[in-house]
């Protein structure tokens, strides 16, 4: 009997007290494209990435062709025939498609350091460039070769993502959020890829994707999770139809952060008054206002590190009223406040390792700083350095990075590209996506609020401590009230 594409037998992942994935199973069967759909913060992502071998799992089984590929390395995953595509267009920058395409081959050969040398002579040097020109006419990219992959548009850099993963020669592919960012005629013809991968390639794909229309009308079978746990498998119709199912996606969901008719006062004079917010697990919640609009005391008072004298904190069922800064910690809320608050004279490492110092479990700690590291890589290799010597964007990123340490389950991040330049200011979004993709809920506080509401799900506003508007993003990014807050009149 012929083994399945992909088999997972109660597959887990704790991150700390954060159990991410808990006990899932499933196999993807050959000339199956099978969808892994689920809210915001369900544990999709998670699940990809111990499958891809990001992450070792805390427990269960990842078979690939009847063989145990459990906790094994990403480099070695590649070669063994599972391909993946990401939630984000990425290139290398400055380089063309060919040349994109080509580093993508390097992953089925060996990792030696004479490898790239050897691919660059002779037979295999014609074999890749011929692999190059077909798998760039498949994925309609035949007239861009020798252009610049990350000047292209954003749809046709999500085909060269599809080509990339091509040239690893899969026979299993692990799309992830393919149509993310696409208009509706790019995620059509984007469907259309995945089909003719598996009906043409014989690709085997495991597709996790936020567009229901897509995702229903071409997986075979789709598993759904919430809370990191399988809540139902089947057709697309029997899913559609599933009660637990119209409960997660529509029905009503408890907060994660639930604050309610909030008063702070320094010395009698009050910061906030009234104020509530609901941030649901999974969820990017921007807070805006002009300066000393009561958003910095907003955070400080979730995480009790200032008293409030009026109104109710909860935190994941939990009564946070009166609770202090280690409980708050405790239970999975990191404040990364203003300005950073780094110790200049210690280093790099030493700064990111106070974030998790009510850590006693050693193996955890050591697998964090290392997912630290492949998070932010310049920290890495300046580990050594003292933090006053770092740029403000460098600064900014062991902030972060201390914040992470300690796992939490909501990151509040105050003001994070204060004072940076526009190229870094763009990264700290981008690891927003990236620090939320993990399940990581988020609350926002930024004076750049078009970029705030471009990375988030709803929001409010303050205005002298009290919430003036609220709403969905897009509904904030075009009231013109939000405008005159910030610019007067």
């Amino acid at each position: 009997m012929t083994a399945p594409s992909l088999e997972l037998r109660g597959l887990s992942k704790r991150f700390g007290g954060l159990q991410a994935v808990s006990e899932v199973s499933f196999t993807v069967q050959r000339g199956e494209i099978f969808g892994l759909i689920g809210p915001n913060g369900a544990g999709k992502t998670t699940l990809f990435n111990l499958i891809a071998g990001v992450h070792r799992p805390s427990g269960g089984e990842v078979l690939h062709d009847g063989h145990d590929v459990t906790g094994v390395g990403s480099d070695v995953i590649a070669r063994r025939g599972i391909g993946r595509t990401f939630q984000a267009a990425h290139t290398f920058k400055g380089e063309t498609v060919r040349e994109n395409l080509r580093r993508a081959a390097l992953l089925q050969r060996s990792f030696a350091p004479w490898a790239h040398f050897r691919a660059s002579r002779g037979g295999g040097e014609r074999e890749v460039e011929v692999r190059c020109q077909q798998v760039a006419a498949f994925v309609g990219l035949a007239g861009q070769l020798d252009q610049n992959g990350g000047a292209l548009a954003y749809g046709l850099q999500k085909m060269l993502g599809v080509g990339m993963a091509l040239m690893t020669a899969p026979r299993l592919l692990l799309m992830d959020e393919p149509a993310a960012g696409l208009n509706p005629t790019e995620k059509r013809t984007m469907g259309e890829l995945i089909r003719r991968l598996r009906d043409e390639r014989g690709i085997d794909i495991l597709l996790v994707e936020h567009d229901m229309r897509l995702v229903m009308g071409l997986s075979d079978r789709i598993l759904v999770i919430n809370q990191g746990r399988a809540i139902a498998l089947g057709t697309p119709d029997a899913v559609q139809a599933d009660p637990a199912v119209i409960e997660a996606y529509l029905g009503a969901t408890m907060s994660l952060l639930d604050v309610r008719g909030l008063d702070v006062a320094y010395d009698g004079v009050p910061a906030l008054r009234g104020v509530d917010l609901t941030v649901s697990a999974g969820e990017v919640v921007t807070v805006l206002g002009a300066n000393g609009a009561g958003k910095s005391t907003l955070l400080k008072a979730i995480v009790g590190q200032v008293p409030s004298q009026r109104g109710q904190l909860r935190f994941d069922g939990a009564d946070l009223q009166g609770a202090s800064p280690p409980r708050c910690l405790d239970l999975g809320i990191t404040l990364c406040p203003e300005g950073r608050r780094l110790f200049p004279e210690m280093t790099v490492l030493e700064n990111i390792r106070m974030g998790a110092y009510r850590s006693r479990d050693r193996a955890a700690f050591q697998e964090r700083l290392a997912q630290m590291h492949d998070m932010f890589p310049k920290l890495a290799d300046r580990a050594n350095q003292t933090a006053s010597s770092l740029s403000g964007g460098e600064q900014q990123m062991v902030a972060i990075a201390r914040a992470l340490m300690s796992r939490p389950k909501l990151l509040l991040l105050d003001e994070p590209t204060l004072g940076l330049a526009p190229k870094m200011i763009h990264e700290v979004a981008r690891l927003v996506k990236l620090i939320n993709a993990e399940g990581i809920a988020v609350v926002l506080v930024e004076q750049n609020a078009r970029l705030a509401l471009r990375i988030s799900d709803h929001g409010v506003v303050l205005e002298n401590g009290e919430v003036s508007l609220r709403g969905s993003s897009s509904e904030l990014l075009g009231n013109e009230r939000v405008q005159r807050i910030y610019l007067g009149g």
